[in-house]
């Protein structure tokens, strides 16, 4: 057989570990610290994609609470509007009946004050005739030498009442 001696192998021994040494560098650099890399970086891309759909269920359940805020709005908007215009519909109405009121008492006054002057030329126009009925009677009775005449007349006046 072959001897070989020891220096030569632990020569052998300690090439090989350079050689080792030497793979792992350029396998590290090379390959390992790339490929750890790009793992890392799917790591992350992952957790991105993981926290983006937490993300949009997030934004989408502010999206639903906004909706339903703003709808609450606009119906709380609504409903004070319709108040409102009740309230201003019945200021409205108040008003106009008020001054339908005034109206009807000024009409009223007025019909009143129309009414009396009526009466009063009415009744002095039934005096004058009056008067003038009664001087035409006296006239023809002082004419009228006839008594049993005049005493029908004086009678039928005392019988008037």
């Amino acid at each position: 057989m072959h001897e070989v001696a020891s220096s030569t192998v632990i020569i052998n021994v300690l090439v090989q570990i350079v050689n080792i040494a030497i793979f792992f560098g350029i396998f590290y650099y090379f390959l390992a610290a790339p490929l750890a890399e790009a793992i890392e970086k799917r790591k992350k891309i992952l957790e991105q994609f993981k926290n983006a759909d937490e993300i949009l269920q997030k934004k989408l359940k502010e999206a639903e609470e906004e909706k339903v805020r703003i709808i609450q709005e606009g119906v709380e908007h609504k409903n004070k509007l319709i108040m409102q215009a009740k309230e201003e519909a019945e200021q409205i109405k108040a008003s106009i009946l008020e001054q339908a009121e005034r109206e009807r008492k000024n009409l009223l006054e007025k019909a009143e004050i129309e009414l009396k002057s009526q009466k009063e030329e009415l009744e002095k126009e039934w005096e004058n005739s009056v008067k003038k009925a009664v001087f035409a009677i006296y006239e023809k009775l002082l004419n009228d030498k006839n008594t049993a005449v005049l005493e029908k007349y004086i009678e039928n006046i005392k019988n008037y009442k």
